[in-house]
């Protein structure tokens, strides 16, 4: 499958790796090494499956909703039908199964905001203690690429929020050994939410006054966020922020995977790899010229991925996807092009 050129979606920010945290940024020097750059929200861990799903199961099970228990299908049917927020699953899933009986008509908003802070809760307890699982194979295939000389690079924040803080979790998980050689990119996303190509309308068209004011107060967080982080490089705390990178809203450009790639990251493009879970990042790395591969996570196994190279089912035999593969792969698209 070959891949296209794309559109490129707004761009985000990144930040620099916890080894490069200087008061002044560094460029890396281009490499003829191979640069690899892993989507951590998808390919690291399965973020959704294992992570935001559990921890709304656990707040169900907090407020004594014992028959709510979302499973791995139910999950992404209600991520489809959610509006792209946390309180739009909820809203939209007992719009469907029907409301407790002690929460009126009036109360449901509430009721709904108030679920979607204790599944906050319970997922930044299950973050901070280090219990979101990495996907089976993927420490042998991060050893095989650093063994290998490979410049590994993690996308972070395509499928979770900035303060659920998922990617400081996956460095704590890899250990000090591993975590020393790899380099961190941020990108911010709407965090629970369904990707924007993958959402479907409910034909009621869940609560769309509340929809709208949860959105103009994501908008409004997100900008303070980014106004704080470039205080924060101001005062030279370690941040590398590129001015034109802050442009307002979600997702990750094609402008800043090549910034990534060839000046935090130090690889060619015609020797990076890009491997994702989701459509939107692996969208602009296919419009930057990468070689992209997917491996789907959970939530999205039979989607479609238009523009990308190769899809895997999981990481190791059997088919999928291994460190020299992903290096032959490079080196044959290299010499056709």
């Amino acid at each position: 499958m070959a891949s296209q050129s794309m559109p490129a979606p707004r761009a985000a920010l990144f930040r620099r790796s916890r080894r490069h945290a200087r008061s002044s940024p560094v460029r890396a020097r281009a490499s003829h090494a191979m640069g690899l750059l892993l989507e951590c929200d998808g390919v690291m861990v399965d973020v959704h499956r294992d992570a935001h799903r559990v921890a709304f199961n656990q707040a169900f099970q907090s407020m004594g909703l014992d028959c709510a228990h979302w499973s791995p299908q139910v999950y992404h049917d209600v991520m489809r039908g959610g509006k792209g927020s946390g309180e739009g699953m909820i809203i939209a899933y007992f719009n469907t199964v029907g409301w407790p009986l002690m929460v009126t008509e009036k109360d449901r908003v509430g009721y709904a905001q108030e679920l979607h802070r204790m599944k906050r809760a319970a997922m930044k307890e299950m973050v901070e203690n280090d219990q979101v699982e990495f996907r089976d194979g993927v420490l042998e295939f991060l050893d095989d690429a650093l063994s290998a000389g490979a410049k590994v690079g993690l996308v972070a924040g395509t499928a979770s929020a900035p303060d659920e803080h998922v990617v400081d979790m996956v460095m704590r998980k890899l250990g000090s050994d591993r975590a020393s050689k790899i380099s961190v990119f941020e990108g911010f996303s709407n965090g629970e939410g369904v990707e924007e190509d993958e959402q479907t309308k409910d034909s009621e068209e869940v609560l769309e006054d509340v929809a709208s004011s949860l959105v103009a107060a994501a908008a409004e967080k997100q900008r303070k966020l980014k106004r704080n982080i470039a205080r924060q490089a101001s005062e030279g705390r370690g941040w590398s922020v590129d001015p034109n990178l802050l442009f307002e809203g979600e997702g990750i450009s094609s402008d800043w995977i090549n910034a990534v790639a060839q000046l935090q990251l130090g690889a060619e493009l015609s020797r990076c790899v890009f491997v994702g879970a989701h459509f939107r990042p692996l969208k602009a790395a296919a419009g930057s010229g990468l070689l992209t591969a997917v491996v789907p996570c959970s939530n999205n196994m039979n989607g479609a991925q238009p523009g990308v190279d190769w899809k895997f089912d999981g990481f190791g035999p059997g088919g999928g996807l291994a460190y020299d593969r992903l290096a032959k792969m490079l080196e044959a698209r290299n010499k056709t092009v």
